[in-house]
């Protein structure tokens, strides 16, 4: 709690931020409007994915916010407060929700051309409701303050869309960027820092006990189930949102680089404050903390008001990006198959209507759930970790014997759901003494060994799922007024509208086809393996409660003791790895602009499976319509190939294939180079091949 005297910077400082809130939302409105006007977008795509024209600053300055939200600034300070350095358990498992993230996000961007994000903002709800409540001494259990905060939010997110979102975001990050950089440089001058602590005068010597067994096992279960992080639906809509792949590299390195400036500083924080209140039992012990820096005055004041607009900003941007996360999810997954609207502006109100609604879902939530915000994320984790197999199994499924029936795969997934619900409620929440069970751990592998068995019998009673595959060619027009489906005989509920896509399904094959030419870490065994190798190498493996009763036999290094300060140190190499993985990513997917795609023996070019342009991606007249413009242009490109001898259509990708003629290579070079050169429109007659290629990657 801030006390009155320090509280009136506080007065001055959160109306700024608010300010600036709001004039992010107008500059987002408008830019939706400009995007509108031009053509550069329908509504839809502007509102809920920016227009796809985020850049390298604005992108990293969203994800950066998104990850490192309300729990990163308030939560990990507070927990090393209350656990010591156990709470080191943070560092290896965001370098997994890294791993997860880069690992899976060039592929879905590729490809891209609900319950569990309302929990998350239920916990964003009772961090918010914390915070604010404590920094202007308002009672605890008051609403009204974040009913407020989160109505401004949902109108902000009506506002501006996305575009609002993130630029928001990038002022909440770089709030939170200054303060945790500076704030513990404050409090090592003015308090020391680790170096000059004292296990024997340390008012919790405890901490420097070595964990318990059952702890050991638990920071290897927590290091393990946030690699599912990537799977919520705000991360995923930054990875659609981007410019280009530069602008995702900016973010993954950002995701990489960030736990060691927020969250390694929130432990120090939370270590060092026991020292500097003399262990005291307080409520919220990262206020406590910075009300002693306020006390010091001048800069070390100021820097500590920064640290509190930090912590409101940091929850607001995990808030604001998930309530249009959801909206998004509902609006397009659940409300579009059933009402069947068709225009975009339609569905951006329909969008709205859902984030009023998930916005008063989690606050009801918020505000009834009385066990606190760590029971809550002791569900939320859990129940992420079940969304895992199915987007690894959409994604890297090499071919038909590793593909999974989607029923198979939501009947699994229910079967975990029900799991971890059960034994968490069950068994977890209300037992004194549980054993060291992670819901979500125990729950994916249930997942998996129900995949495995049901797919099997599914095989048996079913075979050979891939008929629509080895049928009559699914380009042609006789099969464009019905869907083609991977797995046929399905019910009318359950076939998706895939119009707006393109003419056949997209299948394991396709997708790797794609992905060729492009380095992708988590394909690689041998990375995944030793990747998760260094991560539970983290995990202090060392015989429990040393030193027990007394200090004498304690080793301890800089003031930390060893097993921590070890375990510090094993971090180094998960992370190093993913910068390494990273910085070796392309920085576009190969086209044919590039001498060394065209020069390859053997080339083959699928026009079905060419990259949509910015302006095919965002221009539609109704959500489901089927995209003339890429129809089009492929169907050029299709003839162009054919005629130049350079094999490309569907239905003869089994055919022998041979390399053209030199002279065949120069031309279609010629025809991608010139064209770049152009200001052109895709309405001009569709054999000007070179038109038709503006900025357009062909997969090779």
């Amino acid at each position: 709690m801030v006390s009155s005297e320090h509280r009136d910077w506080l007065y001055v400082a959160i109306p700024i931020y608010f300010v600036m809130l709001a004039g992010s939302a107008a500059w987002a409105y408008k830019r939706m409007e400009r995007m509108n006007h031009e053509g550069v977008s329908d509504k839809l795509s502007s509102h809920y994915l920016g227009g796809r024209s985020f850049g390298p600053l604005l992108t990293a300055g969203t994800v950066f916010a998104s990850l490192f939200s309300g729990y990163t600034v308030v939560g990990i300070p507070n927990e090393a407060y209350k656990l010591g350095w156990y709470a080191i358990r943070w560092m290896p498992t965001t370098a997994l929700i890294a791993f997860g993230y880069y690992g899976t996000g060039l592929r879905l961007r590729r490809a891209s051309m609900v319950m569990t994000s309302v929990i998350y903002l239920a916990a964003q709800v009772i961090a918010l409701k914390g915070t604010f409540n404590s920094m202007f001494e308002i009672e605890a259990d008051a609403n009204w303050p974040v009913i407020l905060i989160m109505s401004l939010i949902l109108v902000f997110e009506w506002v501006g869309g996305l575009s609002s979102v993130a630029f928001t975001d990038s002022i909440q990050g770089l709030i939170m960027l200054i303060s945790f950089i500076i704030l513990p440089i404050v409090i090592k001058a003015n308090f020391g820092g680790w170096s000059d602590l004292d296990p024997e005068t340390y008012p919790k010597p405890s901490f420097y006990e070595t964990p318990s067994a059952d702890q050991q096992w638990k920071f290897w279960q927590f290091s393990m189930i946030n690699f599912s992080f990537f799977t919520l639906p705000h991360f995923l809509q930054r990875t659609y949102a981007a410019k280009d792949l530069v602008s995702l590299k900016c973010a993954y390195s950002v995701v990489v680089v960030g736990p060691w400036i927020t969250m390694f500083v929130g432990i120090y924080i939370g270590t060092v404050g026991v020292q500097m209140l003399d262990g005291a039992d307080v409520a919220s012990p990262f206020a406590s903390i910075l009300e002693e820096v306020m006390n010091l005055g001048g800069f070390s004041k100021f820097i500590a008001v920064i640290a509190f607009t930090a912590s409101l900003a940091a929850i607001m941007s995990t808030a604001d990006s998930l309530i249009i996360a959801v909206s998004q999810l509902v609006t397009v997954e659940v409300l579009y198959p059933m009402v069947k609207t068709k225009s975009p502006n339609t569905l951006a109100w329909m969008g709205r209507f859902v984030s009023f609604m998930a916005v008063l879902v989690a606050l009801l939530v918020g505000i009834l759930w009385k066990s606190g915000i760590s029971d809550l994320g002791a569900i939320q984790f859990p129940i992420t970790m079940q969304a895992v197999p199915a987007f690894l199994f959409a994604l890297f499924a090499t071919n038909k014997s590793t593909d999974v029936h989607p029923w198979c795969m939501a009947a699994s997934a229910w079967i975990a759901i029900a799991y971890v619900f059960g034994i968490y409620f069950g068994y977890l929440s209300n037992h004194e003494d549980p054993a060291p069970i992670d819901a979500g751990v125990t729950g994916v592998t249930i997942q998996v060994v129900s995949l495995v068995l049901l797919e099997s019998a599914r095989r048996v009673i079913f075979p050979d799922p891939y008929e629509a595959e080895t049928t009559k060619p699914l380009h042609t027009s006789d099969t464009k007024d019905e869907p083609q489906l991977l797995y046929p005989n399905r019910p009318a509920f359950d076939i998706p509208c895939t119009k707006r896509f393109g003419d056949r399904p997209l299948t394991p094959k396709d997708l790797w086809q794609m992905m060729e030419g492009v380095h992708e870490p988590i394909t690689n065994v041998y990375f995944v393996a030793f990747m998760l190798f260094s991560v539970s190498l983290v995990t202090p493996l060392v015989p429990a409660g040393i030193p027990t009763s007394s200090t004498e036999d304690a080793v301890v290094v800089n003031g930390l003791p060893w097993w921590a300060f070890k375990a510090l140190l094993l971090c180094i190499v998960p992370y190093a790895m993913s910068l390494y993985a990273v910085l070796r990513m392309p920085n576009k997917f190969p086209s044919l602009a590039e001498d060394s795609v065209l020069e390859q023996p053997g080339l083959i070019i699928d026009p079905d499976l060419v990259d949509m342009s910015n302006e095919e991606m965002g221009r539609r007249g109704s959500y489901d319509e089927p995209n003339t413009m890429a129809s089009q242009r492929r169907s050029s490109i299709r003839k162009s190939l054919q005629g130049l001898g350079m094999v490309g259509s569907h239905e003869m990708r089994h055919s022998s294939r041979h390399l053209p003629s030199n002279d065949s290579v120069k031309h279609l070079h010629k025809l991608v180079q010139d064209d770049e050169t152009e200001s052109s429109h895709f309405d001009q007659r569709n054999d000007e091949v070179a038109v038709l290629y503006k900025d357009t990657d062909i997969t090779a």
